[in-house]
């Protein structure tokens, strides 16, 4: 993918995540992520970093209710996007399967090299310091306790979590590294995985 066509992409993405819980500086981090991981699996750097800036774009209209799913949402608009920028057919039609495929509660296994370095590097962003941050953001602004012990965590995650501790059991201690797919995501997850885990360990302890 050319320059100038990435540079399109990031620009007219930014204002879609305006007022979004999943914000700019997340797609920029996924974006980022997506471009180291590419690198190393040989795969199109500015094609990985795209999709960064374009998996979510259709995050705020879920939140406002508009769509039932962003991820399908979102494959549409950046199909129109891609079409538009006159991305190569081949090149887009891979790109809008992986936004398709990117989010983490459908459980759907990628197809194609470039959706298992988006969903990698999506999940990444879950995990670690600036992950434990938006998790009790999002608690603080939707009014969700920090920790309830009556609140038992579910089996699994539905979408919403009673607090802000059963999210992290419900999905976040989920994303094992075994369960990314590139060799450099499974690095970066070891040490954001142990992280996340002894972070909950500390507040539980802590709470008593």
């Amino acid at each position: 993918m050319k320059d100038s066509i990435l540079n399109q992409i990031r620009e007219r993405c930014l204002p879609c995540y305006q007022g979004s819980v999943h914000g700019w500086d997340h797609a920029c981090r996924v974006a980022s992520m997506a471009r180291r991981l590419a690198a190393q699996q040989g795969e199109d750097p500015e094609a990985a970093e795209a999709l960064g800036y374009l998996h979510d774009m259709a995050r705020h209209r879920e939140d406002l209710g508009q769509v039932a799913c962003h991820a399908q949402a979102g494959a549409i608009q950046a199909e129109h996007l891609l079409a538009e920028l006159k991305v190569e057919p081949r090149l887009a039609l891979n790109m809008v399967r992986a936004v398709v495929m990117h989010r983490v509660s459908q459980k759907m296994e990628p197809r194609s090299a470039l959706a298992a370095i988006l969903q990698d590097a999506d999940r990444l962003d879950a995990l670690g310091a600036i992950a434990v941050a938006r998790i009790f953001a999002n608690a603080g602004c939707q009014g969700t306790p920090f920790h309830d012990p009556s609140l038992l965590p579910g089996s699994s995650y539905d979408g919403t979590s009673s607090t802000a501790i059963n999210h992290f059991h419900e999905k976040i201690l989920q994303l094992t590294p075994k369960t990314f797919h590139t060799p450099l995501a499974r690095q970066v997850a070891m040490d954001r995985y142990a992280f996340v885990s002894e972070y909950v360990r500390r507040f539980l302890e802590e709470w008593g």
